[in-house]
């Protein structure tokens, strides 16, 4: 986990953050197809959360959640999430974290 401040920098720069985010994308699309399925993105969520300080843990997910995370991130339903869907979806899991206080 990086430390506060570190993600806080990371969190106030939207080319930074970016960056960050197409990293972890890239190292899930270890075939280089441009998308991933969201197995692949639910499976990998838990460590870029842990990134930016957030704990997350299959546990702690309500009913439908998982539901609407893979809304966010497919929300055509192609079964391939895109750079833009993963970084849809860790913005709104930031912003939940946020909100909640966790």
């Amino acid at each position: 986990m990086a430390d506060k401040e570190e993600v806080k920098k990371i969190l106030e720069d939207p080319a930074r953050l970016d960056a960050e985010l197409k990293k972890f994308f890239e190292k899930m699309d270890t075939e280089k197809k441009g998308y991933v399925t969201f197995d692949t993105v639910h499976h990998s969520l838990e460590d870029v959360m842990k990134k930016f300080g957030k704990e997350v843990h299959e546990e702690d997910h309500k009913p439908g959640e998982l539901e609407a995370a893979e809304k966010i991130c497919d929300p055509n339903k192609t079964g391939k999430v895109e750079f833009e869907g993963f970084k849809a979806l860790v913005l709104a899991s930031i912003k939940h974290h946020k909100e909640h206080g966790h």
